[in-house]
């Protein structure tokens, strides 16, 4: 049904926002890892660093409240409980938690 489409089409979304944080953090890791190494960091990289955190805080603050407040209830209602179960473990491997974390 339309619910289906709707959340199928936003998991897509989503997708392409964990794929965008992915490279900001790529460029964070490699800043900071030159910032470490040599003791400094010119202006123009501190302000593209500083620019490159702002956008992850941005989208991490937009990402999770919609994940919480449309996305996972929509689900609930969509999916069956071996498919909710099914995600969950999904995304628990993503950030490197137990699957039973969500059990």
């Amino acid at each position: 049904g339309p619910d289906l489409a709707d959340l199928i089409n936003e998991s897509e979304r989503l997708e392409r926002e964990h794929k965008h944080a992915s490279r900001l953090h790529a460029s964070v890791d490699r800043r900071i890892a030159q910032w470490l190494s040599s003791g400094t960091l010119a202006a123009d990289e501190t302000e593209a660093l500083r620019e490159e955190l702002r956008a992850l805080d941005t989208l991490y603050a937009r990402h999770i409240a919609f994940e919480d407040q449309t996305l996972f209830p929509r689900a609930q209602r969509v999916l069956a409980g071996e498919e909710l179960l099914s995600i969950g473990r999904e995304m628990a491997a993503r950030c490197g938690l137990s699957a039973a974390a969500i059990e």
